[in-house]
C-alpha cells in the first residue's frame, strides 16, 4: 500500500468539492491555477493566471468561491500608485544638475 500526501490547501479543505486541480508556472502566464469544482451545487471551472505570489492563487480561488456562493466579491485590495514625475521636468532638472560635470576635463 502506498500513501499519498497532497500539499494543495484547497484540495485538503473540506469546504471545497474539487474534482480536478492543477497549479503551475509558465513564463507567458505566470503562476497559474486550473480547477474543476462544484460550488453551490453547480459545476465550475476556475482558471487563474499570473498570480503575484505562491499563495495568491489559493486566496483568489477562495474569493471566487465566495463570490459564486454569496454574490459578494469581498474586500477590494487597494493598490498604492506611485506619484509620477513628468519626463520633461525630470530631464530639465537632470541637465541643470549635471551640466558642469558633462564637460570634458583638461589635463
Amino acid at each position: 500500500m502506498i500513501g499519498f500526501h497532497n500539499t494543495n490547501g484547497l484540495v485538503k479543505n473540506s469546504d471545497w468539492d474539487i474534482q480536478l486541480s492543477k497549479t503551475g508556472f509558465i513564463r507567458e502566464a505566470g503562476k497559474c491555477l486550473v480547477m474543476m469544482a462544484t460550488i453551490s451545487s453547480k459545476p465550475v471551472v476556475i482558471v487563474l493566471l499570473d498570480s503575484l505570489g505562491r499563495y495568491t492563487r489559493i486566496s483568489d480561488a477562495m474569493q471566487v468561491k465566495r463570490w459564486l456562493e454569496t454574490g459578494d466579491g469581498g474586500p477590494v485590495a487597494t493598490v498604492k500608485v506611485p506619484r509620477l514625475t513628468p519626463v520633461k521636468a525630470t530631464i530639465a532638472k537632470a541637465k541643470g544638475r549635471f551640466q558642469g560635470s558633462l564637460k570634458p576635463r583638461h589635463t
